[in-house]
């Protein structure tokens, strides 16, 4: 039996390529691997491929950057697939996922009828396939103009839309502060609000000493303990709203 040596696919290659010359340059790959600069730039682009062996020791050396892709086995063909190049698209994931579950778990337990709680239940969906790969496609691409050198103010813009898009992902609209017609048109997932500006100010929580409550970018009301947690409050428990 022949074992066949790995050969990471080209997607992989480029993406952990692209982190290791961020931390290193263009420079610092080009003489660890004997290359001039501008073929480490065509690696990137895509344009040429460096030998089996080198690709192998930059996906190597670049996981420990990026962490793990996902693996899966494909139910049709029984063969495992990377359907998530991007090991920090991995943990963002993840860690969208598990933000989602545990705004769900709090908002069923503060539920007061059978609406409030299918409502905190759906906030606990996690990402659907496409918003997974959609994530790290734009983590992927950004991550290449970087490595080429693209330093300008869209770029810049472009990576702050990608975190505030992170953070629309990750923390959906409190179910508990909906509009009684928005709950209505509920189907298999509630309907996200539009973003509003963020404000803040001096508030009375009724039954409870003041706050200063904040409304977060996709609307929620909360107040911040001396923890750091966010706790999120009703519009009708906040006075001068």
């Amino acid at each position: 039996m022949v074992l066949m040596a790995w050969n990471p696919s080209s997607d992989l290659f480029q993406n952990r390529l692209g982190h290791l010359v961020i931390r290193d340059s263009l420079e610092g790959v080009a003489g660890t691997y004997g290359v001039r600069p501008q073929t480490v730039k065509n690696w990137l682009r895509g344009g040429s491929q460096p030998s089996a062996r080198t690709k192998r020791s930059v996906a190597s050396r670049g996981q420990r950057i990026t962490g793990p892709t996902r693996v899966v086995r494909n139910p049709n063909t029984n063969r495992f697939e990377t359907p998530i190049i991007d090991g920090r698209a991995v943990k963002a994931i993840s860690t969208i996922n598990r933000r989602r579950n545990a705004r769900s778990i709090l908002g069923q337990a503060a539920a007061t009828n059978e609406r409030q709680r299918m409502l905190a239940e759906l906030e606990g969906e996690p990402l659907t396939i496409a918003e997974e790969r959609d994530l790290d496609r734009r983590l992927r691409s950004l991550t290449e103009r970087e490595a080429l050198g693209e330093e300008s103010n869209e770029l810049k813009r472009d990576w702050n839309s990608f975190r505030q898009d992170y953070e629309a992902l990750a923390t959906t609209q409190d179910p508990l502060d909906r509009s009684l017609e928005e709950d209505e048109e509920v189907v298999s997932r509630p309907r996200r609000a539009r973003r509003r500006a963020p404000i803040q100010g001096p508030y009375t929580i009724i039954s409870g000493k003041p706050r200063s409550i904040q409304t977060g970018s996709r609307g929620g009301l909360f107040y911040l303990e001396p923890s750091g947690r966010k706790v999120y409050v009703q519009e009708g428990r906040v006075l001068g709203y």
